[in-house]
């Protein structure tokens, strides 16, 4: 009698065999592999949820942000115009520091005078504050950058009609916004020195920190958009008249 090599049943030659042996090395083959298609599935799942997880998303401006790129500004501002629109970011962090650390100075040297001038009427029972309000502190922040965007609009406009290759404005605002890096350090030490009780040198200090950074956005602009050589007392001219009108007429229409 013939019997079947896995299972051990009688084969009859009339009648096909059915191995239950198998059967069962097919049923669990079949069930291995689902089982593991079931796994890779849930662990798909589990990687696509903690991708999602609101705590560890970062992003997409917060992971272009390079820290060499920030000390490279820091030490040759001029190397700001090789950045292009989409590195914008750096124009943003230059431009909140420089305004952030302008504010702090401010309404340091502010308060300084404006507890000078209270203080004798406290004396004579006065209830008045000796700082400033708060609010103080945030003119001073908006008056810095209304004062940055009015010159590089004014330097954007000079340049559209005395140079040879003028950027587009958001060109502009970036390189040269990016430009102020090494400026907030500048207003930093002013505001220090205000701490600390030195008027005179924190108004010096961030007096030169402003003068140099008009030159170096203005020198920059003139080289980058190409004015030629008899065009360039005119595009300076121009460039700072335009800056002082555009900041007064801007504040006139702030204060009023």
């Amino acid at each position: 009698m013939v019997v079947c090599n896995r299972c051990g049943k009688p084969i009859n030659d009339n009648e096909p065999h059915q191995c239950s042996a198998g059967a069962g090395a097919a049923s669990s083959q079949h069930a291995s592999s689902a089982a593991e298609a079931s796994v890779q599935q849930v662990s798909a799942t589990a990687e696509t949820a903690s991708h999602k997880t609101p705590g560890s998303t970062v992003p997409e401006w917060a992971k272009s942000i390079d820290s060499k790129n920030i000390l490279q500004l820091l030490k040759n501002p001029a190397s700001a115009r090789n950045l292009a629109v989409s590195d914008w970011v750096y124009a943003v962090i230059a431009a909140l520091v420089s305004a952030l650390a302008f504010a702090l100075f401010g309404y340091t040297l502010f308060g300084s005078l404006f507890a000078s001038l209270m203080g004798p009427l406290s004396l004579l029972g006065g209830s008045g504050s000796l700082t400033p309000p708060f609010s103080f502190f945030i003119q001073l922040f908006i008056y810095q950058i209304i004062g940055l965007a009015a010159l590089f609009i004014s330097i954007w406009f000079i340049s559209r009609w005395k140079g040879s290759k003028p950027l587009d404005l958001k060109t502009t605002f970036v390189q040269l916004a990016a430009m102020q890096m090494p400026f907030g350090l500048g207003f930093v030490l002013a505001f220090l020195l205000a701490i600390i009780g030195f008027s005179s040198l924190a108004v010096a200090v961030a007096a030169f920190t402003w003068f140099v950074s008009v030159i170096l956005v203005t020198t920059e602009a003139m080289e980058q958009t190409e004015v030629v050589r008899p065009n360039r007392f005119l595009f300076i001219t121009a460039s700072m008249g335009a800056y002082f009108f555009l900041t007064y007429i801007v504040f006139k229409i702030v204060v009023m």
